[in-house]
């Protein structure tokens, strides 16, 4: 069965998206409490997964998260930024109802990644990440946080390397490096987003029940 696919968000236009909803509320990871339960876990926030729209308001009713302002959930943003977390939303192209802030320690997608070789569970952005190699100082720091393991650097040898097939285009290395050497471009090729209606049925699809006729 397929692990449903999810959309990368550089910081700014997580941001942007934020600003753009009129509901927001916060609630807590549930791949890190699942981890932390099974005596695994990292020590990332646990209270930063960002819920928008109608999806806020009923997880809010229901006490799965707490009500926030636009402000409160850029903060939230800015700290996972900082903390290296990868902003990652449904992949649709209709209004967006969650951010998660994943790591590749616990993340349910990455682990797809990482541990059951399935390198399409995610989405990439519409971004890659870029070297000025004239800038760089090879210091290693952008390959110690890319959670794709995309970005190889021979410590204080030559300048970092990228591999664009693996680069989700985060942004998770550029506010690390010192030098400001890292830096996200637009890919040549930018992934096709379903629309909102064709995103559900292809979840339903990758759960076994085909709605195709629907479409």
């Amino acid at each position: 069965m397929r692990s449903p696919r999810r959309e990368i968000l550089p910081f700014e236009d997580a941001v942007k998206l934020v600003r753009d909803r009129d509901y927001h509320a916060v609630g807590y990871c549930a791949c890190r409490i699942m981890a932390k339960l099974n005596g695994e876990g990292c020590r990332h926030s646990l209270e930063n997964c960002l819920h928008f729209g109608s999806l806020a308001k009923y997880m809010v009713e229901h006490n799965y998260a707490r009500r926030i302002t636009a402000d409160d959930a850029i903060e939230i943003l800015s700290h996972a930024n900082r903390e290296g977390l990868v902003h990652t939303t449904e992949r649709s192209q209709g209004p967006i109802s969650t951010i998660c802030n994943c790591c590749s320690d616990c993340c349910a997608f990455f682990k797809a990644v990482h541990e059951a070789k399935h390198p399409k569970t995610i989405a990439f952005s519409s971004y890659v990440a870029s070297v000025d190699v004239a800038k760089c100082i090879a210091c290693g720091i952008c390959m110690l946080r890319c959670p794709m393991k995309a970005v190889r650097v021979k410590i204080n040898r030559e300048p970092a390397e990228v591999n664009v097939e693996k680069c989700l285009g985060c942004g998770v290395c550029v506010p690390s490096c010192p030098m400001e050497a890292m830096e996200l471009v637009e890919r040549d090729e930018r992934p096709e987003i379903p629309d909102h209606k064709t995103y559900i049925l292809q979840l339903l699809q990758d759960r076994g029940r085909d709605f195709s006729a629907l479409l």
